[in-house]
C-alpha cells in the first residue's frame, strides 16, 4: 500500500506541480505542491501540534505555503488525503480515484461521487452501507464511476461559478489522465 501511495504521489505532483503559485481566481489561495493556504489554515485549527512537529510554519500565511518542503507535502498528503480513503478498504484503483478526488474536491465530495455511482444515499459519509455496496462493485468500474461523477461535479461547478471555467479543461485533462493511469495501475 505504501507503494500505491508513492505511485499516486508521482501522479499528483505531475499535475499539481512543485512550485509556489498565487492565482487570484483560485479559491484556495496560494498553493505549493497542490496544498493551498485555505486548507492549511483550516487544518492548523485542529492539527496545530502535528503540523508544527513536521516543521510547517504557523500561523498559516503565504510564506507558510512558499516554504513547504516536498517531504512536508508528502506527509500532509498521507495524513489528510490518503489515510482517510485507505481506511475504506476499497480496491487499488478505487482507492486511487478517491485519493485524487479527495485532493481536488474534498473527502465529502469524493464520497458523494462514489455514492452517486453506486446508488446509495448521497450524504458524503462513507458509512457501513455505502462501503458494503461499494465493495460489491468491480474495482475498475467503481473507479471509473467515481471519476465520471467527479467530472459532472466540475461541470455543475462551472455552470454555477463561471469564473471557474478557466480550470475546466485542466480538470478534464487530469480526470482523463487519471483514468488512463489507473488502467495500468
Amino acid at each position: 500500500m505504501a507503494d500505491d501511495f508513492e505511485d499516486m504521489m508521482d501522479f499528483v505532483l505531475a499535475w499539481e506541480g512543485r512550485t509556489f503559485e498565487d492565482d487570484p481566481d483560485d479559491p484556495g489561495g496560494a498553493t505549493k505542491y497542490g496544498l493551498c493556504l485555505r486548507s492549511l489554515k483550516q487544518r492548523a485549527q485542529t492539527d496545530y501540534a502535528w503540523l508544527t512537529s513536521i516543521g510547517v510554519r504557523l500561523p498559516a500565511d503565504k510564506e507558510s505555503i512558499r516554504n513547504l518542503t516536498e517531504r512536508q507535502a508528502y506527509r500532509m498528503y498521507a495524513r489528510y488525503y490518503w489515510d482517510p480513503v485507505d481506511r475504506y478498504g476499497l480496491g487499488r484503483k478505487s482507492r486511487a480515484a478517491m485519493f485524487d478526488t479527495n485532493i481536488n474536491c474534498g473527502l465529502k465530495r469524493a464520497v458523494s461521487c462514489m455514492q452517486r455511482y453506486i446508488g446509495t444515499e448521497e450524504d458524503g459519509i462513507a458509512g457501513p452501507v455505502t462501503l458494503e455496496v461499494a465493495k460489491s462493485y468491480q474495482d475498475r468500474d467503481l473507479a471509473q464511476g467515481i471519476l465520471a461523477n467527479r467530472m459532472q461535479f466540475y461541470e455543475r461547478l462551472v455552470r454555477s461559478k463561471p469564473v471557474m471555467k478557466k480550470y475546466l479543461k485542466g480538470w478534464r485533462n487530469r480526470v482523463n489522465a487519471l483514468a488512463d493511469y489507473l488502467e495500468k495501475f
